[in-house]
Protein backbone atom coordinates (compact mmCIF):
# COMPACT_ATOMS: atom_id res chain seq x y z
CA UNK A 1 0.00 0.00 0.00
CA UNK A 2 2.93 2.37 0.58
CA UNK A 3 3.92 2.18 -3.08
CA UNK A 4 0.30 2.55 -4.26
CA UNK A 5 -0.09 5.63 -2.07
CA UNK A 6 2.86 7.31 -3.78
CA UNK A 7 1.23 6.87 -7.20
CA UNK A 8 -2.40 7.40 -6.11
CA UNK A 9 -2.50 9.62 -2.99
CA UNK A 10 -5.38 8.71 -0.71
CA UNK A 11 -5.86 5.19 -2.08
CA UNK A 12 -4.70 3.53 1.16
CA UNK A 13 -7.86 4.81 2.89
CA UNK A 14 -9.96 2.85 0.38
CA UNK A 15 -7.78 -0.20 -0.13
CA UNK A 16 -7.62 -3.44 1.84
CA UNK A 17 -4.58 -5.72 1.96
CA UNK A 18 -5.21 -9.48 2.10
CA UNK A 19 -1.94 -11.30 2.74
CA UNK A 20 -1.08 -14.51 0.93
CA UNK A 21 -1.16 -17.84 2.71
CA UNK A 22 0.84 -20.99 2.02
CA UNK A 23 0.26 -24.70 2.73
CA UNK A 24 1.63 -26.05 5.98
CA UNK A 25 5.17 -27.38 5.38
CA UNK A 26 5.48 -31.16 5.39
CA UNK A 27 8.96 -30.96 6.95
CA UNK A 28 10.98 -28.53 9.05
CA UNK A 29 14.60 -27.44 8.76
CA UNK A 30 16.67 -29.93 10.73
CA UNK A 31 20.36 -29.48 9.91
CA UNK A 32 22.27 -26.81 11.83
CA UNK A 33 24.71 -24.52 10.03
CA UNK A 34 27.04 -24.77 13.03
CA UNK A 35 27.62 -28.49 12.42
CA UNK A 36 31.01 -29.43 10.90
CA UNK A 37 31.33 -29.44 7.13
CA UNK A 38 30.49 -27.12 4.22
CA UNK A 39 27.59 -24.70 4.37
CA UNK A 40 24.73 -26.29 2.44
CA UNK A 41 22.88 -23.78 0.26
CA UNK A 42 19.58 -24.43 -1.50
CA UNK A 43 18.65 -22.40 -4.59
CA UNK A 44 14.94 -22.59 -5.33
CA UNK A 45 12.76 -21.40 -8.19
CA UNK A 46 11.68 -21.83 -11.79
CA UNK A 47 14.67 -21.54 -14.13
CA UNK A 48 14.05 -18.37 -16.11
CA UNK A 49 15.88 -15.14 -16.83
CA UNK A 50 13.81 -13.13 -14.36
CA UNK A 51 14.61 -15.67 -11.63
CA UNK A 52 18.34 -15.21 -12.20
CA UNK A 53 19.29 -18.01 -14.60
CA UNK A 54 21.64 -15.77 -16.60
CA UNK A 55 23.51 -14.41 -13.57
CA UNK A 56 23.77 -17.63 -11.56
CA UNK A 57 26.97 -19.00 -13.12
CA UNK A 58 28.84 -15.77 -12.33
CA UNK A 59 27.41 -15.67 -8.80
CA UNK A 60 28.43 -19.27 -8.13
CA UNK A 61 31.87 -18.77 -9.64
CA UNK A 62 32.46 -15.77 -7.35
CA UNK A 63 31.80 -18.04 -4.35
CA UNK A 64 34.35 -20.66 -5.43
CA UNK A 65 36.73 -19.92 -2.57
CA UNK A 66 34.11 -20.67 0.08
CA UNK A 67 33.31 -24.05 1.71
CA UNK A 68 29.87 -24.38 0.15
CA UNK A 69 27.63 -27.15 -1.15
CA UNK A 70 24.98 -26.08 -3.68
CA UNK A 71 21.57 -27.71 -4.17
CA UNK A 72 19.42 -26.44 -7.03
CA UNK A 73 15.67 -27.08 -7.09
CA UNK A 74 13.63 -26.16 -10.16
CA UNK A 75 12.95 -27.48 -13.65
CA UNK A 76 15.98 -27.06 -15.92
CA UNK A 77 17.78 -28.79 -18.75
CA UNK A 78 20.17 -28.20 -21.61
CA UNK A 79 22.63 -25.30 -21.89
CA UNK A 80 21.66 -23.42 -18.68
CA UNK A 81 22.30 -26.54 -16.60
CA UNK A 82 25.62 -27.22 -18.30
CA UNK A 83 26.78 -23.63 -17.72
CA UNK A 84 25.79 -23.92 -14.08
CA UNK A 85 27.65 -27.19 -13.53
CA UNK A 86 30.80 -25.67 -15.03
CA UNK A 87 30.65 -22.61 -12.78
CA UNK A 88 31.80 -24.15 -9.50
CA UNK A 89 32.30 -27.15 -7.23
CA UNK A 90 29.91 -29.26 -5.12
CA UNK A 91 26.86 -28.53 -7.27
CA UNK A 92 23.84 -30.85 -7.23
CA UNK A 93 20.90 -30.21 -9.57
CA UNK A 94 17.78 -31.85 -8.15
CA UNK A 95 15.39 -30.78 -10.93
CA UNK A 96 11.71 -29.97 -10.75
CA UNK A 97 9.81 -30.16 -7.50
CA UNK A 98 6.22 -30.17 -6.28
CA UNK A 99 5.27 -27.36 -3.92
CA UNK A 100 3.98 -29.81 -1.33
CA UNK A 101 7.31 -31.67 -1.20
CA UNK A 102 9.76 -28.75 -1.38
CA UNK A 103 10.42 -28.60 2.36
CA UNK A 104 11.04 -32.36 2.51
CA UNK A 105 13.55 -32.15 -0.34
CA UNK A 106 15.41 -29.21 1.19
CA UNK A 107 15.69 -31.12 4.47
CA UNK A 108 16.75 -34.34 2.71
CA UNK A 109 19.51 -32.41 0.92
CA UNK A 110 20.76 -31.11 4.27
CA UNK A 111 20.23 -27.44 3.39
CA UNK A 112 21.03 -24.81 6.00
CA UNK A 113 19.60 -21.81 4.13
CA UNK A 114 18.07 -20.86 0.78
CA UNK A 115 19.23 -18.37 -1.88
CA UNK A 116 16.62 -16.56 -3.99
CA UNK A 117 18.56 -14.85 -6.82
CA UNK A 118 15.73 -13.16 -8.74
CA UNK A 119 16.78 -10.25 -10.97
CA UNK A 120 13.23 -8.91 -11.19
CA UNK A 121 11.53 -6.84 -8.50
CA UNK A 122 8.98 -9.38 -7.27
CA UNK A 123 5.72 -8.24 -5.74
CA UNK A 124 5.61 -10.90 -3.01
CA UNK A 125 7.37 -14.29 -3.58
CA UNK A 126 5.40 -17.33 -2.55
CA UNK A 127 8.63 -19.31 -2.72
CA UNK A 128 10.09 -17.20 0.06
CA UNK A 129 6.97 -17.77 2.15
CA UNK A 130 7.20 -21.52 1.64
CA UNK A 131 10.86 -21.88 2.58
CA UNK A 132 10.58 -19.53 5.56
CA UNK A 133 7.50 -21.43 6.78
CA UNK A 134 9.72 -24.53 6.85
CA UNK A 135 12.24 -22.66 9.02
CA UNK A 136 14.91 -21.81 6.41
CA UNK A 137 16.62 -18.41 6.48
CA UNK A 138 17.04 -16.80 3.06
CA UNK A 139 19.68 -14.84 1.18
CA UNK A 140 17.70 -12.87 -1.38
CA UNK A 141 18.14 -10.32 -4.12
CA UNK A 142 18.00 -6.76 -2.86
CA UNK A 143 15.04 -6.01 -5.12
CA UNK A 144 11.33 -5.41 -4.64
CA UNK A 145 9.26 -7.32 -2.11
CA UNK A 146 11.98 -9.91 -1.51
CA UNK A 147 14.28 -7.33 0.04
CA UNK A 148 11.48 -5.62 1.96
CA UNK A 149 10.19 -8.87 3.47
CA UNK A 150 13.65 -10.15 4.39
CA UNK A 151 14.40 -6.92 6.24
CA UNK A 152 10.96 -6.60 7.88
CA UNK A 153 10.80 -10.22 9.05
CA UNK A 154 14.53 -10.39 9.93
CA UNK A 155 14.82 -13.88 8.43
CA UNK A 156 17.88 -13.40 6.24
CA UNK A 157 20.17 -11.19 4.21
CA UNK A 158 20.16 -9.46 0.83
CA UNK A 159 22.65 -8.99 -2.00
CA UNK A 160 22.92 -7.23 -5.34
CA UNK A 161 22.34 -9.93 -8.00
CA UNK A 162 24.02 -7.79 -10.69
CA UNK A 163 27.32 -7.65 -8.81
CA UNK A 164 28.97 -11.10 -9.07
CA UNK A 165 30.83 -10.85 -5.78
CA UNK A 166 27.75 -9.54 -3.94
CA UNK A 167 26.53 -13.03 -3.09
CA UNK A 168 30.10 -14.10 -2.30
CA UNK A 169 30.47 -11.34 0.29
CA UNK A 170 27.14 -12.19 1.90
CA UNK A 171 27.91 -15.91 2.13
CA UNK A 172 31.50 -15.28 3.30
CA UNK A 173 30.09 -13.34 6.26
CA UNK A 174 27.77 -16.22 7.10
CA UNK A 175 30.51 -18.84 6.75
CA UNK A 176 32.55 -16.80 9.22
CA UNK A 177 29.71 -16.55 11.73
CA UNK A 178 27.31 -19.46 11.35
CA UNK A 179 25.53 -18.66 14.60
CA UNK A 180 23.77 -15.77 12.88
CA UNK A 181 22.23 -18.29 10.47
CA UNK A 182 20.81 -20.19 13.42
CA UNK A 183 19.43 -17.00 14.96
CA UNK A 184 17.64 -16.17 11.70
CA UNK A 185 16.32 -19.76 11.55
CA UNK A 186 14.84 -19.36 15.04
CA UNK A 187 13.08 -16.17 13.93
CA UNK A 188 11.77 -17.90 10.79
CA UNK A 189 10.44 -20.85 12.79
CA UNK A 190 8.75 -18.48 15.25
CA UNK A 191 6.73 -16.52 12.69
CA UNK A 192 2.96 -16.99 12.84
CA UNK A 193 1.79 -19.29 10.08
CA UNK A 194 -0.78 -18.00 7.62
CA UNK A 195 -2.51 -20.76 5.68
CA UNK A 196 -4.28 -20.70 2.34
CA UNK A 197 -7.51 -21.24 4.29
CA UNK A 198 -6.84 -18.05 6.29
CA UNK A 199 -6.34 -16.16 3.03
CA UNK A 200 -9.54 -17.55 1.52
CA UNK A 201 -11.54 -16.67 4.67
CA UNK A 202 -10.24 -13.09 4.56
CA UNK A 203 -11.14 -12.76 0.88
CA UNK A 204 -14.64 -14.09 1.55
CA UNK A 205 -15.11 -11.66 4.45
CA UNK A 206 -13.98 -8.76 2.25
CA UNK A 207 -16.40 -9.70 -0.52
CA UNK A 208 -19.27 -9.95 1.99
CA UNK A 209 -18.38 -6.49 3.28
CA UNK A 210 -18.26 -5.04 -0.24
CA UNK A 211 -21.56 -6.72 -1.18
CA UNK A 212 -23.27 -5.32 1.89
CA UNK A 213 -21.93 -1.83 1.21
CA UNK A 214 -23.13 -1.86 -2.40
CA UNK A 215 -26.57 -3.37 -1.69
CA UNK A 216 -29.45 -0.98 -2.49
CA UNK A 217 -31.10 0.54 0.56
CA UNK A 218 -34.78 0.45 1.28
Amino acid sequence: LEHAERVHPGISARARHVAWGVPAPTARRRHRATDPGPLSVGVVGVWSKVKGTDVLPALIHACGHLPLEWHFFGATEGAPERRLLRSGRNIVVHGAYLRQTLAERLVAAGCHLVVLPSVGAETFSLTMSEVVAAGFPVVASDLGALAERVRDLRVGWTFDPFTPDGLGRALATLVGDREQIERAAVRAAGLPRRSEEDMADDHAALWRELSAASAPSG
